[in-house]
């Protein structure tokens, strides 16, 4: 039997709010009934669950509540998410381990620590919270699944906060429908964190104990910085789960716009710093990187054409190749010339 959810919601009311939904609870087979001409036959309950009659089936509806996680209101109905990860999305959370890999490590570094095996662990223990996280929240028949984790999409800000979009239909009393609709935007970046801590406090932290314990006196400063080190982390961990379930949303949105921010800055600071006989094409052109993933990313998120690409690269080293040209012109000592010889 194939379920079709459209006709199923047929002269079901939808639900209060922007994310409440009803649930299937059971199916029947109810052909003792007969046939129905004109659509479907809906019956309200006292409980506020529905049973809705097709003519063959009988499907019994919860009331309006939460959609479950993998799960999103559409119309009446509570449906499966099966939307693939946009590139957008990818990117949204591959620059937020970068930045969580790169505040880690100034932990580390602001205690003088530096090392290649510390980097290298740092690495393997990020990639192990991501695949333990994506084995908790995706599917868990078989390997292969670990990467078929549904989306459910993210159509407006307000999906990153539905608890203050739950509905008041009479104006007192109010239906708790606060789910994860943006599923997994907000539970994956959560559980990668919850499982860095959980590694720092259970693994990091024991270890450094007993290499404290049985290193010589010459090592031992050292572990002591790893350890505050570590420590330190702990307080970027609280702090950046805080950051994210807070702002999220907003960092979504703007996050192309930052790039594209920094990267004029950096632009015009390379031209400011630099002399007019000593020109350093590869800063500005290092600079450019960080304005092509801006571009890239709004290229996705408005879900352009291709041929706004050539938009893209052209846009992306404009600034740079202005300020390369102007700088013959605007340099410091050019502009002093005239007021020397005066």
């Amino acid at each position: 039997m194939v379920l079709n959810v459209t006709e199923l919601g047929a002269g079901v009311a939808n639900c209060p709010g922007h994310f409440c939904g009803r649930m299937v609870q059971s199916i029947v087979d109810s052909v003792t009934r007969g046939a129905v001409f004109g659509g479907n036959v809906v019956t309200e309950l006292a409980n506020g669950s529905v049973n809705v009659y097709d003519g063959e089936y009988e499907y019994t509806l919860s009331e309006c509540g939460a959609c479950p996680r993998g799960t999103r209101a559409s119309g009446p109905i509570c449906l499966s998410c099966d939307t693939t990860w946009p590139a957008y999305f990818i990117i949204f959370n591959s620059l937020l381990l970068v930045a969580y890999l790169a505040i880690q490590n100034s932990s580390y570094e602001n205690q003088l620590v530096r090392s290649p095996w510390l980097a290298i662990y740092t690495v393997v223990d990020a990639l192990v919270s991501i695949l333990v996280a994506l084995w908790c929240v995706g599917p868990k028949e078989s390997a292969r699944d670990l990467f078929k984790i549904p989306f459910c999409g993210i159509e407006a800000i307000k999906d990153w906060y539905p608890y203050f979009h739950n509905p008041r239909p009479d104006h007192f009393h109010r239906i708790d429908c606060a789910s994860e609709v943006a599923f997994p935007a907000v539970t994956l970046p959560l559980l990668f964190l919850a499982f860095q801590a959980l590694t720092c406090l259970c693994l990091r932290l024991p270890l450094l104990r007993i290499l404290h314990t049985t290193a010589g006196p010459l090592h031992r400063p050292t572990i002591d910085k790893l350890r505050v080190g570590t420590l330190h982390t702990m307080q970027w961990l609280v702090l950046t789960a805080v950051v994210f379930v807070s702002c999220g949303g907003v960092l979504y949105y703007t996050y192309p716009y930052y790039f594209l921010v920094l990267g004029v800055i950096m632009c015009f600071s390379n031209q400011s710093a630099m002399d007019g006989h000593h020109k350093k094409p590869l800063a500005w052109f290092a600079s450019a990187l960080l304005l092509f993933p801006g571009m890239i990313t709004i290229w996705l998120f408005f879900e352009l054409e291709a041929i706004h690409l050539i938009w893209v690269f052209l846009m992306t080293f404009y600034p740079h190749s202005l300020t390369f040209v102007a700088s013959r012109y605007t340099t410091n000592t050019r502009l002093r010339q005239p007021f020397q010889e005066s």
